[in-house]
C-alpha cells in the first residue's frame, strides 16, 4: 500500500504564527494562558498543553490580573483588550494577518456615520472565535449567516453589506450573494446591497486542490478537529470527489477502520490540522500493514530508566501506548506515542482513576491469541492485541511511610488500573510480556533484539514477578487499612517483604538461608548500611539485630557487645569511648569475635581503643572520616550504619513455628513503665537504682531462664538461658567472681522467684539489691529472706520473658 500525504494540507499562515508564538514563549517560561483553543484540533492543543499552554474561557479571562495571555489567530472583540488593560493584563496577539485586516475593515465601516442604516451581514458560523471577533468591531450589531436557508433575517427594506469569515468557501460564499442580490431586487424598493471578498485565498484554493487530490488516490483520510468548520468544509469537498473518505481525529481511529484492498490513501487535512499529526497517521497505516507490528502500554510511577527502554521498543518496531505523566515524560524525550484515550475512545476521569479500565485494554491483553472464537470476537469489537505491558504502580507503601500522611493521601495513593492491567497481562504471558521492574529492563530488551520477542520462559519468570509485587503491593494497603480499622486480630494475615541479600548459608553450611527486608525503621539490621567488610552470614545478622534491640533500650551514650544473640558486654559512659571501655571490661574474653553497636558516632580515640579487639561488626549511627579510614584498615570487619530513631517502629513481633507463626506485641516495657514497690525493710541506695535499672534492661533481653549482676554502672556477670533460676543464677555469679566483684552486686531476673534458694545464694556472693517481676505465690520466702540477709528488693509487676 502507497499512503501519501498532501502537503497543500495543514496549518495556514495565521495558524503556524499563532503556534510558533506560543511555543517560543514555552521555550522561556512553564506557563502561557491562551483565550480560548488555539487550534480547532485536539492533538494539537494536547501537545501544547505537554508544553504549559492553558485553555482559559471567557470567563475564566475576565478572573486573571497582572498575567500574560495568547489571542490566537482567530483574533478577538475590542472588549478582550478593554478587560485586560483594566486587569494589567499583557496581550501575546497571535491574530492572524488576514483576520486583523478584515477586523479593521468592518470597524472603519461601522465607526463611519455615513453607514448608521446599513445592516452589517457576515457569512460565517456561529460562534465561532473569528465570527465573535468580527462582530465585536460592531458592537455585536450584526447578522451572521450561517447557511443560504437564513437569507430572511435580512430586512430587504435597508441597505446590506455583506462579509465573510475568512475561512468559508467561495463556491457557498457566491452562492450566497447571488441569492441575496435576487432577494433585493424582487424587493424592488432600490435599497443597495454591497459584498466583500474577504476569504483567504490560502483556504479558499485548497477546495479545488483537495478535490483533485482526493480524485487520485483510492481511499482517503481525512485528518481533522471535530470542532473545525473549515475540516468539516473540506471533507464534503473529498466525499464529493471520493466515496471511500474516512473522517479522523486522532491516529488512534485508523485502527478500527478496514483499508484493506486500497492500494493508494491519500492522506489530507483542515487548516487546522498540524503536519506531524497526518504523518502519525501514515505511520499508523503502514504500520497496520505490519503483522509483526507489535503494541506497548507503558505507564510507570516510577520514570527510572523508561525513556531509553521506550526508545529500545520503538527500534524494535513497538508502538508506545502510554498515559498521564508517563506519556509526557516520552513525548517530551521526542518519543511518539499514542494516549490511552485514543485507544479506548474514552478520556482519561475522574483524576486519572479511571484511565484503563476499559475492554479494550483487557481485551487486547486477555484475547488467546491462538482461539479463533476471541479473535472473531476482538474484530467484531475493534479490538487490538496488546504485546506487553510496561507498569510499576502508585507509590503506596512510601506514602504510608511519610510523616503525617493524610488518610486520604494513602487512599488516593492505592492503584486500581495498574494492578489491573499487571494481573491480567501476567495470566496472559503465554502470548503477552509484562514488565515491573525497571531492573527487567536490559535483559527484555536484549532477548527481543535477539529472537525478536521474549522467550516463553522469561514471559513466565516475569509473570511470576507480577503476582509477587501486586501480592507485596495488596498486602500493605491491606495491613494500613486493617490498622486504620482496629483490627486487632484478623481471620487472616499477609505480610510482605523485599529480598535484601541472599545469603552463603542459614544457621550451618548445609542449610540455605536469604534474608528479607520489611518495613523500614530505626534500630534495625534490615536497613543498616554495610560502608566496608565481609558480607554478612545468617548468624551475623541474628546476632546483630540482638545488639540493637538491647541498645535501643538506652538513651544516654551506650556500647552494647553481643555473641550467640546474648548480651556479653554493656557499658554506659559520658561518650562513646568511655561507653566501650565499660563495655570491653565487662567480659574481655567473651566480646572476642562479637558484635558490638554504639548510639553515638564512633569517633578516632573509641576506633583507636576498638580495633586492637576482633570484632566481627561494629554498628554505629555514623563514623567520623578518621574513625572510619582507621579501623577499615582490617580487611573482613563488617562496618555499618543504622537509624538511631525510635519512632515509626514496629509494635508487633512475629516467631515462626513449623506450620503456623506467633504474633504478639512487643516487649516495650522498660524502667521508666514499672510500678516499683520496694517491698522489703531495706530501701536501695540511689547507686543500686541504676545498677538495678542496667541490670534489668539487659536481663530482658537475655534468654530466659535469666540473671544479670550489674555494679557500678557495668555488667558484672549473665546468666542465659538455662532450665532452672538457680542455674542461671549461680552463672552469673561465677563471672562476676571471676572478675573479682564479690560484694555491691546488683540483681535482675526476667520473672519471680518461686522459692528463697535464689536470694540465700545471692547473699553468699555479695548481692545487696535485687529487682524482680513478683507474683509469685511464695513471694514472702523471697522477702523473709530478703529481710533476715540485708538484701533491698523492688517489685517492678513486669515480667520479661524471652524464649
Amino acid at each position: 500500500m502507497q499512503v501519501t500525504i498532501d502537503h497543500n494540507s495543514g496549518f495556514c499562515f495565521g495558524v503556524i504564527h499563532a503556534i510558533q508564538t506560543a511555543e517560543e514563549y514555552l521555550s522561556e517560561h512553564d506557563t502561557l494562558y491562551c483565550l480560548g483553543d488555539i487550534v480547532h484540533n485536539n492533538e494539537e492543543v494536547k501537545r501544547l498543553t505537554s508544553l504549559g499552554l492553558r485553555v482559559i474561557s471567557d470567563e475564566q479571562f475576565r478572573q486573571l490580573h497582572d498575567t500574560t495571555v495568547l489571542i490566537r489567530a482567530h483574533g478577538e472583540p475590542p472588549q478582550t483588550y478593554r478587560i485586560a488593560k483594566e486587569n494589567n493584563i499583557t496581550l501575546i496577539d497571535a491574530t492572524c494577518p488576514v483576520v486583523l485586516k478584515l477586523q479593521q475593515r468592518i470597524s472603519d465601516f461601522y465607526h463611519n456615520p455615513e453607514n448608521s442604516d446599513i445592516q452589517i451581514l457576515i457569512f460565517g458560523k456561529k460562534g465561532h472565535a473569528e465570527v465573535v471577533g468580527l462582530m465585536g468591531q460592531a458592537d455585536n450589531r450584526v447578522i451572521v449567516i450561517s447557511s443560504l436557508e437564513e437569507v430572511d433575517r435580512i430586512d430587504y427594506r435597508r441597505p446590506a453589506m455583506l462579509y465573510s469569515q475568512t475561512t468559508q468557501g467561495l463556491e457557498p460564499y457566491y452562492e450566497l450573494i447571488r441569492l441575496i442580490r435576487e432577494r433585493y431586487e424582487a424587493a424592488g424598493n432600490g435599497c443597495m446591497f454591497q459584498y466583500a471578498d474577504t476569504i483567504c485565498r490560502k483556504v479558499a484554493n485548497r477546495t479545488a486542490e483537495i478535490a483533485d487530490f482526493a480524485r487520485q488516490h483510492q481511499a482517503i483520510l481525512f485528518v481533522s478537529g471535530e470542532k473545525s468548520s473549515n475540516g468539516l468544509y473540506l471533507f464534503d469537498i473529498c466525499q464529493k470527489n471520493n466515496p471511500n473518505s474516512y473522517m479522523v481525529s486522532h491516529a488512534g481511529q485508523i485502527g478500527a477502520l478496514d483499508l484493506t484492498g486500497y492500494q493508494t490513501v491519500g492522506i489530507c487535512g483542515a487548516t487546522s490540522t498540524p503536519m506531524w499529526l497526518m504523518e502519525e497517521c501514515k505511520n499508523m497505516i503502514i504500520n497496520k500493514q505490519h503483522k509483526n507490528m507489535k503494541r506497548a502500554i507503558i505507564s510507570v510511577s516510577d520514570k527510572t530508566g523508561i525513556v531509553p527502554f521506550a526508545a529500545g521498543l520503538i527500534e524494535a518496531g513497538y508502538e508506545i501506548i502510554s498515559t498521564g505523566g508517563t506519556k509526557k515524560a516520552l513525548d517530551a524525550a521526542g518519543l511518539k506515542t499514542i494516549g490511552i484515550s485514543e485507544i479506548t475512545g474514552f478520556p482519561e476521569i475522574m483524576d486519572g482513576r479511571v484511565k484503563t479500565l476499559h475492554p479494550k485494554v483487557h481485551g487486547g491483553l486477555l484475547a488467546i491469541r491462538d482461539n479463533e472464537k476471541h479473535q472473531m470476537e476482538m474484530r467484531e469489537n475493534g479490538i487490538e492485541p496488546i504485546d506487553m505491558i510496561v507498569v510499576n504502580l502508585y507509590p503506596f507503601k512510601q506514602t504510608i511511610e511519610k510523616a503525617g500522611v493524610t488518610y486520604e493521601d494513602a487512599i488516593e495513593n492505592i492503584d486500581i488500573g495498574g494492578p489491573t492491567m499487571l494481573r491480567s497481562a501476567a495470566k496472559n504471558h503465554k502470548f503477552v510480556t509484562v514488565v515491573v521492574d525497571a531492573g527487567d529492563y536490559d535483559a527484555v530488551l536484549a532477548e527481543i533484539k535477539e529472537h525478536g520477542d521474549t522467550t516463553f520462559e522469561t514471559r513466565r519468570r516475569l509473570a511470576a514477578k507480577v503476582f509477587r509485587h501486586t501480592a507485596s503491593y495488596d498486602s500493605y494497603i491491606s495491613a494500613y487499612l486493617t490498622e486504620q480499622a482496629g483490627e486487632k486480630e484478623p481471620e487472616s494475615l499477609t505480610m510482605t517483604f523485599t529480598r535484601k541479600q541472599s545469603l552463603r548459608y542459614g544457621e550451618n553450611p548445609h542449610q540455605e538461608a536469604t534474608f528479607y527486608a520489611g518495613k523500614k525503621q530505626g534500630f534495625s539490621i534490615a536497613w543498616a548500611e554495610q560502608l566496608h567488610g565481609k558480607e554478612l552470614s545468617y548468624n551475623n545478622i541474628q546476632d546483630a539485630d540482638a545488639t540493637l534491640q538491647i541498645l535501643k533500650e538506652f538513651k544516654e551514650p551506650a556500647m552494647v557487645a553481643v555473641k550467640h544473640k546474648n548480651p556479653c558486654g554493656v557499658g554506659l559512659g559520658a561518650n562513646a569511648l568511655e561507653a566501650w571501655q565499660r563495655a570491653y571490661e565487662a567480659d574481655p574474653v567473651s566480646i572476642f569475635g562479637g558484635i558490638v553497636a554504639s548510639n553515638r558516632e564512633i569517633d578516632l580515640p573509641t576506633a583507636e581503643a576498638m580495633k586492637p579487639v576482633f570484632l566481627e561488626i561494629i554498628l554505629a549511627p555514623s563514623f567520623t572520616q578518621e574513625a572510619f579510614d582507621h579501623l577499615a584498615t582490617k580487611k573482613n570487619i563488617r562496618l555499618m550504619t543504622f537509624d538511631p530513631s525510635y519512632e515509626n517502629g514496629d509494635d508487633k513481633m512475629f516467631v515462626s513455628v513449623r506450620g503456623g507463626m506467633l504474633q504478639q506485641t512487643i516487649d516495650n516495657k522498660s524502667t521508666e513503665d514499672y510500678a516499683l514497690n520496694v517491698v522489703t525493710e531495706k530501701k536501695p541506695t540511689e547507686q543500686e537504682y541504676e545498677d538495678l535499672f542496667l541490670a534489668m534492661k539487659i536481663c530482658k533481653h537475655v534468654r530466659s531462664n535469666a540473671i544479670t549482676v550489674a555494679k557500678d554502672g557495668k555488667i558484672a556477670g549473665i546468666g542465659a538461658g538455662q532450665m532452672n533460676r538457680v542455674g542461671a543464677a549461680h552463672i552469673a555469679f561465677e563471672e562476676a567472681k571471676a572478675k573479682g566483684i564479690t560484694s555491691g552486686l546488683c540483681l535482675a531476673s526476667d520473672a519471680f522467684f518461686p522459692f528463697d534458694d535464689v536470694v540465700k545464694m545471692a547473699a553468699q556472693y555479695g548481692v545487696t539489691a535485687i529487682i524482680q517481676p513478683g507474683g509469685s505465690v511464695r513471694d514472702e520466702d523471697s522477702i523473709k529472706a530478703c529481710n533476715e540477709l540485708g538484701i533491698a528488693m523492688v517489685f517492678t509487676g513486669v515480667r520479661h520473658f524471652k524464649h
